[in-house]
């Protein structure tokens, strides 16, 4: 029933058949001009390909065929020829710059011709055409009786090497004559013409596109053309299209994603989905949001179904489940999509670079009892906002190479879970500083960093100082070529914890209340033992958990103190401090104040006061049981 309307649907919109542009291209390989062309071409083809089918004719190189010189020398009786590249659109000639080729061409292609195309049948072997002379437009164009039309067939490939280029469009056949088969149509006619593809063993027919044009009665213009691809899809075929599969929620909210598929077959079929669960707690719902747990609908040829599944989460754990395709007529054939969904969880793993090296990772938290999730940027896409959802620790690493890792959505997500949510974050890679140290808030402020810079040839890594429990912890690399230097900015509570083999620093430890992290310059997962890799995440663990006892000679002093210098001064001053833990502030003389900042340990601070006028100063050092002042001068 669906063909019987679509050919019905055929014969009635037949008055309004689009126009397909047909650009013609000669040139040669030799020919700088004309390799500039092709390049510019595939470059911008997505802006041409869907309303203009392009024809790269060979001169004198290996690949013309025979017939092309014949083709270029028709053009002689109607333009000035002998030149190359040389385009002709739609049979008119365009020695015009190259952009404008496509311009062309797509404006062309959006008028209406009284000539109509269609495909009636396409085998794998072959091909048929229709085509008919619209009555009503052709007497519109003038057209009241039988005119001569010329009917040219090519085939043309895409990916064809030759020498150090890769070209496309290249005319490979010719189906007719090179100048085409004259018919006499008159208005209301219609002719069905086929051919056999008999293309070469060696040609990919998913690279030939058969391309049929009609030129005529006024020669040379060209009225309309059709492009094919040669490869057949069979009748009946799908394909799942690659969605979001992996979900992070709170308990209590629904994990929203999707089931997509494309009916890739030449003909309708009906399609059945259905959720398999693979392991998913007792309280949790998993449904398609409209249909339940299966569903069938139709799909025509090259039409994309979407299936939206909701997922709720009534208590903490993980849901593995997955979603079965099927079709009626391919009755032996399931494909199967894989889903994770994780709320309440304990341990977010995440493995932030391009690079699989996750394995030492997801073989430590697998034999841990607890709720551990894993996530990997590059595959599963950005997380949704987690700083917020009670996560007990976040393992975070970039591996060697993170030029692409901690977009700024992420960046802000940590730096609210470990400043506001009182997070236990451990932090590796060895391009986390290039990348991000610029960004205040989440590198100085949140992480307690800095960036000292690249170090390279480095064997060896071990603890320093007594900060339990690292303290006397030390492992060789296995593969790594580079590390970064990253040491404690003591302002905002960043200790040097850890040291290369050169002795440039090369992590950190912090704790702020509850809050606590690691940051290591150098992917954590490369060391020759895994006993080394499992001592360090174990030692992590306990820190992040309990905190450290950091002696004497790495706290933060217990005698506070400020001082300012120069003092007098008239364009800026030092502040240095030392203090456990509190709050330094500036006011002017009518207590209005000027700055504010959370400090702990020993630091110091600039006060550029190219925006403050002349007069006299407070600074003010404060913690719960600390309050000292100084007064400053400034002159200008």
């Amino acid at each position: 029933m669906k063909k019987v309307i679509l050919l019905i649907a055929f014969a009635t919109v037949a008055f309004s058949a689009t126009r397909i542009s047909i650009g013609e291209l000669f040139g040669s390989h030799t020919c700088p001009a004309c390799r500039n062309a092709h390049s510019y071409l595939s470059a911008f083809a997505d802006m041409f390909e869907d309303s203009a089918a392009v024809l790269e004719f060979h001169l004198d190189d290996g690949l013309e065929i025979s017939g092309v010189t014949s083709r270029y020398l028709f053009y002689d009786d109607y333009y000035e020829m002998g030149y190359i590249p040389h385009m002709f659109i739609n049979g008119e000639n365009d020695s015009s710059l190259l952009y404008t080729w496509m311009g062309r061409m797509t404006t062309d292609a959006r008028e209406e011709s009284y000539v109509g195309i269609e495909v009636v049948e396409h085998l794998f072997e072959s091909v048929g055409f229709r085509i008919y002379i619209d009555d009503s437009l052709a007497e519109e164009a003038g057209i009241e009786s039988e005119e001569d039309y010329t009917i040219i067939a090519v085939l043309t490939r895409h990916g064809v090497p030759y020498e150090d280029t890769v070209y496309n469009w290249v005319v490979s056949k010719f189906y007719t004559d090179p100048n085409g088969e004259i018919y006499t149509l008159a208005p209301g006619d219609t002719i069905e013409l086929g051919w056999d593809f008999d293309i070469e063993p060696d040609w990919n027919p998913a690279l030939c596109n058969f391309v049929i044009y009609v030129v005529g009665p006024e020669l040379p213009y060209i009225l309309n053309g059709y492009e094919l691809l040669v490869f057949r899809r069979d009748d009946y075929d799908f394909r799942t299209i690659e969605t979001i599969t992996k979900s992070l929620i709170m308990v209590d909210d629904t994990a929203s994603l999707s089931a997509k598929m494309v009916n890739f077959g030449e003909l309708e079929d009906t399609y059945q989905l259905s959720i398999e669960e693979i392991s998913v707690p007792d309280d949790w719902e998993i449904v398609f949001t409209e249909a339940g747990v299966d569903t069938s609908f139709e799909l025509p040829p090259l039409d994309t179904g979407t299936i939206d599944i909701s997922v709720v989460a009534n208590s903490p754990g993980i849901a593995r489940f997955a979603i079965l395709f099927h079709t009626e007529e391919l009755a032996e054939r399931y494909d199967t999509v894989y889903y994770k969904v994780a709320a309440g969880i304990e341990n977010l793993i995440v493995n932030d670079s391009w690079t699989p090296d996750s394995a030492r990772f997801i073989e430590f938290f697998d034999e841990r009892d607890e709720l551990s999730f894993y996530w990997q940027t590059e595959s599963d896409g950005e997380l949704p906002d987690f700083s917020t959802m009670g996560i007990e620790r976040i393992f975070w690493y970039c591996g060697e190479e993170s030029g692409s890792c901690l977009s700024p959505h992420h960046r802000s997500q940590l730096v609210n879970y470990v400043t506001s949510t009182n997070g236990k974050l451990f932090l590796s890679g060895s391009g986390i500083g290039r990348r991000a140290s610029s960004d205040a808030a989440f590198y100085r402020i949140a992480l307690g960093a800095m960036y000292e810079g690249i170090v390279e040839d480095i064997a060896s890594v071990s603890a320093i100082g007594e900060i339990v429990p690292f303290s006397g912890w030390t492992g060789s690399f296995s593969g790594v070529s580079y590390g970064e230097s990253v040491s404690g900015f003591s302002t905002f509570g960043g200790i040097t914890a850890f040291e290369y083999d050169d002795g440039s620093p090369a992590g950190i430890v912090k704790e702020s209340g509850e809050a606590r992290l690691v940051y290591i310059g150098f992917p954590a997962n490369s060391f020759i033992s895994h006993t080394t890799f499992e001592s360090l995440i174990d030692n992590a663990i306990e820190f992040l958990d309990e905190g450290a006892y950091i002696s004497e000679k790495y706290k933060s002093p217990r005698n506070p103190n400020i001082s300012v210098s120069p003092n007098p001064f008239n364009s800026s001053c030092e502040i240095k401090y030392s203090i456990q833990a509190g709050n330094i502030s500036i006011v002017d003389i009518s207590g209005r104040e000027i700055f504010n900042s959370a400090v702990s340990g020993v630091g110091n601070i600039l006060w550029d006061t190219s925006e403050q006028a002349s007069g006299i100063y407070f600074v003010r050092l404060k913690s719960d049981d600390v309050k000292m002042e100084k007064k400053i001068l400034l002159i200008k």
